[in-house]
């Protein structure tokens, strides 16, 4: 019984000890957050007044001093683990940290006045209009997103040269280091939470918000000086349990996937199909956990299995194809999108980092630190490169239609993709988009895509929800002396309440509309189908017709989802690709 209460008292006493060492080692990132967090936690209930909204706008600022300080921290910490006692009284020491505190403070002010006051009180307190607000709110948004990703990469970056250890032991201990961290944290969390709630049982009923203001405490004192200590302090060796997770339980998981995606990747080849749209997601999501898993095992294995883990990262590289093939595919059907724009930076980022692998192995040189460099650029590329950004980009990428539809009479373009252009525009790009409908078109133009827009279906209670596909054919019948083949695509989507008086719509290629076709049999068809309680094989079967378009030529459906209401008056949305021969 002793042994045991010594161990615990033990165990409690370097986690104190660990926690007074973390707050002397990053003081002022430590406090920051501690100040933070206490006074967010005097307004997690929210509230418009002037006293709340400083309160709000002091927390702010603090947690973007959190962050400049972090490596500058940890740069002193690892210049005095090298022998420099008198960092401190070094002068390029004191530049360095003067403007980069400066710029912590000019983006903590700017941030937490945006995030804590409306823009119709920003507006009329300096006389400009809202938009103008909006502008100034979204770039300072995107500039702290990247100057977090700067911080935090160089804090690592630091952590690990202090450390000593190689970039895939570093990864190995700072993740076995944050699991220990969110232990602690998720122990003291349900423990507090047990006694509040029995105490709130058996003596005084105890509000909600106290659940709250606990939680926002201990993500300061706890989480954060836990995940600190975690991700610095990686001297201890990891555990034979922690060794067997990472080097047979993680990657035999990893194993198995990359068994699965070449079972689906033979499938494609010899079927000789599109990838399906969520093949991307599904692989971003595979690299993101893999990339930790072979990086963390070479960190801790035997060398008889270094050699594997070594080669197993290459196993994705035809993956990247299928991500390509996948999201391509999608960008030609529906647009550039700032969700696809992520996913082309994934791909690039993906790419780099096997280009920077292949050459650590061949060189077998410590050069995978500089995929800290390579998540700066793909950030700031993605968020701040002008023309390039996520934003110009897919601004660029439907402007046209916009414009022609408005200057050419409507002869060049669709009205549906016009439609669709203008609201990833104006609904989806942010700030930045409003103010390129605002400088762009007049008043009048504006109106018109408004209403031509519309606002979509909202679902009633007794929609109906219908999908069908012929993914799984391995031919289409092209038969009947066609000369063109279109890859082709169907989007409508309805105005609330708006009966349908027709089933007419137009099918288009690369936003340009190549036909009208009437879908009312099929639809019929699929309605009846799918209240008789028919297989998915059955509703499959029934668009395996093609649809002759009115003006000449076939609609081959690959894929077709209808939302509409059970007596068929009203055509929420229909989402329909395949192919057009003509």
């Amino acid at each position: 019984m002793k042994k045991v209460l010594g161990g615990n008292m033990l165990g409690l006493k370097k986690i104190r000890n660990g926690f007074m060492e973390i707050v002397k080692e990053h003081p002022v990132s430590v406090i920051s957050v501690l100040i933070s967090t206490i006074l967010y936690c005097f307004i997690c209930e929210g509230g418009s007044d002037n006293t709340t909204l400083t309160v709000k706008c002091l927390a702010t600022f603090f947690l973007i001093i959190a962050l400049g300080a972090l490596p500058l921290e940890a740069f002193r910490m690892y210049r005095i683990k090298n022998g420099d006692k008198d960092i401190l009284k070094n002068m390029n020491y004191k530049i360095a940290c003067s403007v980069v505190m400066f710029v912590s403070v000019i983006l903590g002010f700017f941030t937490a006045i945006f995030f804590s006051f409306g823009h119709n009180i920003i507006a009329a307190k300096i006389g400009v209009s809202e938009l103008t607000v909006d502008l100034w709110e979204e770039y300072d948004y995107r500039i702290v997103s990247c100057f977090a990703v700067v911080m935090i990469c160089a804090a690592l970056y630091l952590f690990l040269k202090k450390s000593g250890c190689t970039f895939e032991e570093y990864t190995a201990k700072a993740f076995c280091g944050l699991m220990k961290a969110e232990i602690v944290f998720i122990v003291l969390v349900i423990g507090l939470m047990m006694i509040i709630g029995a105490f709130s049982v058996l003596i005084v009923e105890v509000d909600f918000v106290v659940y709250e203001r606990v939680w926002i405490l201990l993500l300061g004192f706890v989480q954060y000086p836990c995940a600190l200590m975690g991700v610095s302090k990686t001297d201890d060796e990891i555990s034979k349990f922690g060794k067997v997770m990472l080097n047979y339980v993680l990657t035999g998981l990893l194993a198995i996937a990359f068994v699965i995606i070449y079972a689906y990747i033979i499938k494609v080849i010899v079927k000789w199909m599109f990838p399906l749209h969520m093949v991307f997601g599904i692989l971003t999501t595979l690299f993101g956990f893999g990339v930790f898993i072979w990086t963390m095992a070479q960190g801790v294995c035997e060398e008889n299995l270094r050699k594997i883990f070594k080669y197993m990262p290459l196993l994705f590289i035809p993956c990247i194809i299928m991500e390509i093939l996948s999201l391509g595919r999608q960008i030609s059907l529906y647009g550039l999108t700032l969700t696809r724009y992520a996913g082309i930076a994934a791909i690039v980022f993906e790419i780099a980092y096997f280009v920077l692998y292949i050459y650590n192995m061949k060189k077998e040189k410590n050069a995978m630190p500089l995929v800290f460099c390579i998540i700066i650029a793909v950030s700031y590329i993605a968020l701040l490169a002008p023309g390039i950004n996520a934003y110009s980009v897919v601004i660029a990428s439907h402007k046209g239609n916009v414009m022609k539809f408005l200057n050419e009479n409507n002869s060049k373009v669709s009205k549906h993709a016009a439609s669709e252009s203008y609201k990833t525009i104006a609904y989806s790009c942010g700030a930045v988009g409003k103010n390129y409908i605002h400088k762009k078109l007049s008043d009048e133009e504006n109106e018109a895509m408004v209403e031509i827009s519309g606002s979509g279906v909202e679902p009633s209670t007794n929609s109906l929800y219908i999908y069908a596909n012929r993914y799984e054919d391995n031919s289409y019948d092209i038969s009947g002396g066609y000369k063109k083949l279109y890859v082709a695509n169907l989007e409508y989507y309805g105005y609330a309440g708006e009966e349908t008086d027709g089933y007419e719509y137009d099918v288009t290629c690369g936003g340009k509309k190549i036909g009208v076709v009437n879908l009312e049999d099929v639809i019929k068809k699929l309605i009846e189908l799918n209240k008789a309680g028919a297989s998915g094989s059955e509703m499959n079967d029934a668009i395996k017709e093609p649809v002759p378009l009115n003006d000449g030529g076939k609609f081959i459906i690959s894929y077709i989802s209808i939302n509409c209401s059970e007596d068929m008056s009203s055509i929420g949305s229909i989402d329909a690709n395949g192919y057009v021969l003509k």
